[in-house]
């Protein structure tokens, strides 16, 4: 299975409420394009809680940098994505999803990358 990780902030001009709404809807739409784009799973998590040493035991376990938000996206291999991302389709719903990025997610601060599960 290939995932990408998508470590997203969100723009500054929206509060937590308008970020966790824009992410609801973003939800909404991945499942929209799911077949077209061939996605097996999806899920946006918002990180609602700060972390703090306590809670991780030690420090260095802390991330250098804090994300409000997780997006996960898996295909069963990166044959699947690329065949869906690159129909006229899946290009079309790349392009709507991009747009609605646009709309909430920092992107010059937010982070994106493909993973393979070790096994």
């Amino acid at each position: 299975m290939t995932q990408l990780v998508y470590l997203i902030n969100k723009r500054t001009d929206l509060d937590s409420k308008g970020f966790a709404k824009a992410c609801a809807d973003y939800l909404a739409l991945l499942d929209t394009h799911a077949n077209i784009l061939l996605i097996k799973d999806f899920q946006v998590q918002t990180h609602t809680a700060t972390p703090c040493e306590t809670c991780f035991g030690e420090p260095r376990r802390l991330a250098q940098r804090s994300y409000d938000a997780q997006i996960t996206v898996s295909w069963d291999t990166i044959d699947d994505y690329c065949a869906g991302a690159g129909s006229a389709q899946g290009i079309a719903a790349m392009d709507e999803l991009t747009k609605a990025e646009k709309g909430f997610i920092d992107l010059g601060h937010s982070q994106a990358f493909f993973v393979d599960p070790v096994s």
